[in-house]
Parts: structure tokens; C-alpha cells; sequence
């Protein structure tokens, strides 16, 4: 299951964008990357609904920027899954491909779950290690 876990991680996660968060904390590294990690999951479960709003009001130049904002963040904290996905969605926006786009909203948000859940896991790893 543990293997698991770190396969799923490494996934989802982009560990050198991490290393160099948990790098810029310094000995807070840890507390501050879970700080960090709660104001990205704040900010995206926003993003999220913004994009689904605009997909369900066909609003699509919205959706697309919507999605720039997600995909963004997303490479910030290290996840990589969510950032492709959310430049998938942002550019078929640009493209005129909006109805596309927003048949891949469930999917960037089971991603968008998943990846919660890897740097979550993550986190508790790192914890496990430090006692």
C-alpha cells in the first residue's frame, strides 16, 4: 500500500518544484509547505467552482482564464497532473473548443481530489520522518 501511495505521488507530483518549497522554508519547511498546501487547496476549490459556473453559463473566455488561474497555482505547489489538465482545458478555450474544455472538468477535478490527497499523504510522510 505504501508503494502505492508513492506511485500515485509521484504521479501527480512534481517532487522538484516540492524540494524547492520545502528548500525555501528552511527548518519551517514542513510547516510552512502545510500552510502553503491549505491556501492552495483554498484558492483552487474556488477555481474549481469559477470553472464549473462558467462552463454550466457557456461563458467560455471565462472558463479559459478560470482554468489559467488553476493550472498556474497548480505548477506553483507541485501539482503537475492538475496543471496539464487545466492547460488542456485553458486551451481549447483559446481555440474556440469550449464545449470540449468543459467535458474535462470532472476530470480535472478528480485529478485536481487526487492530487489533494498525494500532498496530503506526502505531508504525513515527511511528519512520520522528522519524529
Amino acid at each position: 500500500m505504501e508503494e502505492n501511495s508513492k506511485d500515485k505521488q509521484s504521479h501527480l507530483l512534481d517532487p522538484v518544484q516540492i524540494q524547492m518549497l520545502l528548500e525555501a522554508g528552511a527548518e519551517d519547511s514542513l510547516e510552512l509547505f502545510s500552510e502553503l498546501i491549505g491556501l492552495y487547496e483554498e484558492e483552487s476549490q474556488e477555481k474549481l467552482e469559477e470553472i464549473r459556473k462558467h462552463y454550466a453559463d457557456q461563458n467560455f473566455d471565462s472558463l479559459g482564464r478560470a482554468a489559467h488561474a488553476l493550472a498556474g497555482s497548480s505548477a506553483n505547489i507541485g501539482g503537475s497532473q492538475v496543471w496539464m489538465k487545466a492547460k488542456e482545458v485553458e486551451n481549447l478555450c483559446k481555440a474556440g473548443n469550449g464545449d470540449e474544455a468543459g467535458l474535462l472538468v470532472e476530470h480535472l477535478q478528480a485529478t485536481y481530489d487526487e492530487t489533494i490527497a498525494a500532498l496530503h499523504a506526502f505531508i504525513s510522510q515527511l511528519e512520520s520522518s522528522s519524529d
